[in-house]
């Protein structure tokens, strides 16, 4: 282990000690912060293991080992040291950043990934102390309790941490007054329903139930953190009880990080959409959902990606697809002639107003009102949604957004995505002089899952492929992608001969017939190899995406169709074989 040690002024008049090696920001950094009574070499035994993999920055605490001496009991308060770890972080441009806090070095960390919401990743604190005023010191440290603290606590102390660089532990007022910062602690302002940071703590089993219970309750529901157990009574337990640190360490710092995704994206796919609505369950139970604020579809995906948008849960949405008669999409007309004049001017057999309104509906259920537009159902939500459609007049895809369309009303970009060509009549949309005619996104970008590759859309640049054509352009693996695909090609038989007779007798089935074969076509159009590893495949069964007479027993199959493609797609990725995780 070869650790380079910088000692400088990071602030004014705070000289501090840092250890580290050599910085490369394409790897994680491990920021280690060290107990009241310690130093930074206490992490001995975790440089030793860590540091071929990981960038590691240790620093003495002011007034511990070699950084500078404090002069006034001010210079030990919590806010001068979190702007001691900020100048480091700062210093040597930190990114991509997991924190492992021992002891009162915890209530830095904390306050830290305040700061630091979109560097900090994870962090792991062991035998952390909770986030809490003291109304005093503790009596130890009070005279005449501090004379043998002084001589025995402190002398053991230094015998554990011997060959620390000649370093030595910071007098005895010196830790007191670390624990007088305790007295006056500023506030934690983030809510915890807005916190991102991954938390988890190794607690001794020696603590007493009293000092236990306090540490867990606020560790677990402050910051939802999983709390594992630590045998040791050590005061410094990374180095006595190294192994079980580092085992701890090893496990946590690159464990499975399946709440990594961040922008889930839904392929067109007509009626077999409704497979969703499992995968959605599968989802919420692996825990997939909570870091979710992007969502993207086409046609039948964008059905789904409001839905999640606005609100709604797993729950919610496997009863709204289970619940509705399909066949009330099938608005046409009573008389041939109407439906004939709205094929011919219209280019669609059915008006889609149903199924607007009823998507309104559930929509105001949410947000109070049906007809939001992208700009506020954003501001109320916090969420992005994206929706595709094929602007005919022009031959290409269009987004809308709040980006691109921020007061376009999001049932009207569902409208526009879902208009299945000759069965749901056309958007027409006057630019000019000119009328262009909007229909379903499917024909043009049935699967957008190309849409986030851009570095803005990163949350964790080591998530980032490049492709070495653009700096912007990236292949973003935080992106989660369904497909749903009948595991035997549809068309093979049909190549075979003939399926039996299905009599044509006017426009409406002859356009029935013309969408089941456009539907099944879609199916194979080409998806990149590249994108195989960030896709779920749904197998949907012999259901036809223009199927709204669909039995009851059809859709309990989709749905469950939809929860098994998502548990066999993350049992994949965890198998020796499967791509990894995003970090």
């Amino acid at each position: 282990m070869i650790l380079s040690m910088t000692k400088r002024l990071f602030r004014t008049n705070r000289r501090l000690c840092v250890y580290h090696n050599e910085i490369d920001h394409k790897r994680k950094t491990l920021l280690f912060l060290h107990g009241i009574t310690g130093s930074a070499i206490n992490w001995q035994a975790q440089f030793r293991k860590f540091s071929p993999e990981y960038n590691i920055v240790a620093y003495d605490l002011y007034g511990h080992g070699q950084s500078g001496r404090p002069k006034k009991v001010i210079e030990c308060s919590m806010v001068q040291s979190v702007l001691d770890a900020q100048s480091v972080i700062e210093y040597f441009k930190l990114e991509n950043i997991t924190i492992i806090a021992y002891g009162y070095s915890a209530l830095i960390s904390l306050l830290l990934c305040e700061k630091y919401p979109k560097l900090i990743q994870k962090q792991l604190l062991i035998n952390p102390i909770p986030y809490e005023q003291l109304t005093d010191v503790p009596w130890y440290l009070q005279w005449p309790f501090s004379w043998g603290y002084r001589f025995f606590r402190l002398n053991e102390a230094q015998v554990e941490s011997q060959g620390n660089n000649s370093a030595s532990l910071p007098r005895l007022w010196v830790i007191r007054a670390y624990y007088q910062a305790l007295l006056s602690l500023p506030a934690l302002d983030i809510h915890p329903s807005k916190l991102r940071i991954k938390t988890m703590v190794l607690r001794s089993v020696k603590y007493l139930p009293a000092k236990r219970e306090r540490v867990d309750n606020f560790y677990k529901v402050f910051y939802r953190a999983r709390v594992k157990p630590l045998e040791s009574i050590s005061p410094f337990p990374m180095r006595q009880s190294r192994t079980r640190v580092n085992h701890f360490l090893s496990q946590t710092i690159d464990e499975l990080n399946i709440h990594a995704f961040r922008n889930l994206v839904f392929e067109g796919a007509g009626v077999r959409g409704i497979a969703y609505s499992g995968a959605i369950t599968a989802l919420e139970s692996l825990g997939v959902l909570k870091n979710i604020h992007r969502f993207a579809g086409t046609s039948a995906g964008a059905i789904y990606a409001i839905l999640l948008a606005v609100g709604f849960n797993a729950k919610d949405v496997e009863e709204i697809v289970s619940q509705l008669d399909y066949r009330l999409f099938m608005d046409a007309s009573r008389n041939f002639i109407s439906n004939s004049t709205r094929l011919i001017t219209d280019f669609g057999w059915y008006k889609g107003d149903f199924f607007i309104s009823h998507m309104a509906e559930l929509i105001a259920r949410k947000l109070g009102d049906g007809y939001i537009d992208f700009a506020t159902m954003k501001k109320l939500t916090g969420n992005d949604l994206y929706i595709i459609g094929t602007n005919l007049t022009k031959e290409c895809a269009e987004v809308y957004s709040a980006e691109t369309t921020p007061t376009m009303q999001v049932v009207e970009a569902l409208r526009i995505s879902t208009c299945i060509p000759m069965l749901f009549r056309a958007v027409k949309r006057k630019d000019g002089k000119e009328e262009n005619i909007l229909v379903d996104g499917g024909l043009i970008w049935n699967c957008p899952l190309e849409l986030f590759d851009d570095k803005k859309y990163m949350h964790n640049t080591l998530n980032a492929l490049y492709d070495g054509v653009s700096n912007d352009e990236v292949f973003n693996t935080e992106t989660l992608g369904f497909r749903l695909d009948p595991k035997e090609d549809p068309l093979k038989q049909m190549r075979k001969g003939s399926q039996g007779f299905h009599k044509i007798g006017h426009i409406f089935e002859f356009t029935r017939e013309f969408m089941k074969f456009y539907s099944l076509a879609s199916l194979k159009r080409h998806l990149e190899p590249s994108n195989w590893n960030r896709v779920v495949f749904v197998d949907t069964l012999d259901i036809m995406g223009t199927d709204f007479e669909i039995s009851q027993e059809e859709i309990y199959q989709l749905i469950e169709q939809g929860k098994t493609g998502v548990y066999e797609h993350f049992s994949w990725r965890m198998s020796e074989n499967g791509v990894k995780f995003p970090q």
